[in-house]
Order: structure tokens, then C-alpha cells, then sequence
């Protein structure tokens, strides 16, 4: 799988449970997650990029593990916009990013190091629905 081919599919058009801030996907895997992000800039001129995703089945309801605990994750990445720019990058390659993370999908900007390992695998609904169905 690579970056530029997502594993997942936004649903077209989208089911009358969906939030007004989440948009609904499917993965490759069938699991329906909804998705969303939220953009803040601060007076500094830094940008805080948050994405979260949650487990829902056919009706919207988040799904939960054996504990009771609902299924979902969020990833959290502040940057300063004069950095985006010099790096010839835009607040929405941030927020790309920051989707494919909480997705469990390879990124192209950001979290690509070997010291991000980590933070993908925490952030990643395809990781945690694995946990929560091994419990």
C-alpha cells in the first residue's frame, strides 16, 4: 500500500447517522470509521493539526472493546506555518497526514521516521479495532 493509494473509501454519499464533523469511510477491512480534523492557529503563527477516528457500525454507534471502551484514536501535531512554507509544504499536507495516521495509512510528510513508529501505531483505528477484537 502506498501513500498516494489509500486503503480506505469516503462514503459516497454519506449515511444520514454521520456527525456533522466527521466524514465516514470504509476500510479495506469493511470497518466503517468516522473520521475528523480540526484546524487551530494560534496568534504565534503556529498551526495545531488534531485527527481523530472512531469505530461505528452500520447504525453510527461507536463500537466498543471487551472493557466497555469506545474504539477510537487521535493524533495531535502542532507546527509553526513559516516552517511549513520554507519546507514548501501547505496546512493541508499536515492534515493529510494527520488522516492517514489515525487511518493506519502510510503518510508523506510527516510521522515517517523510525522514532514516529511509536506514535503511528498508538494513533492507528486499524491497530486499536485489532486490540479490541483480541480482547
Amino acid at each position: 500500500m502506498s501513500a498516494n493509494q489509500p486503503s480506505h473509501v469516503k462514503l459516497d454519499p454519506q449515511p444520514p447517522w454521520a456527525r456533522f464533523q466527521d466524514i465516514i469511510v470504509q476500510l479495506d477491512t469493511d470497518a466503517l470509521i468516522a473520521v475528523g480534523i480540526e484546524t487551530m492557529a494560534e496568534l504565534t503563527g503556529a498551526t495545531h493539526v488534531n485527527a481523530r477516528a472512531r469505530a461505528v457500525d452500520a447504525d453510527g454507534n461507536t463500537l466498543r472493546d471487551a472493557a466497555g471502551l469506545p474504539v477510537t484514536t487521535q493524533v495531535s501535531h502542532p507546527y509553526e506555518t513559516s516552517d511549513l512554507t520554507a519546507n514548501g509544504l501547505r496546512v493541508v499536507d499536515l492534515q493529510r497526514d494527520c488522516v492517514r495516521v489515525v487511518l493506519g495509512e502510510p503518510t508523506v510528510h510527516f510521522f515517517i521516521g523510525a522514532d514516529t513508529a511509536e506514535c503511528r501505531a498508538r494513533a492507528s483505528i486499524r491497530m486499536r479495532l485489532a486490540r479490541a477484537q483480541d480482547a
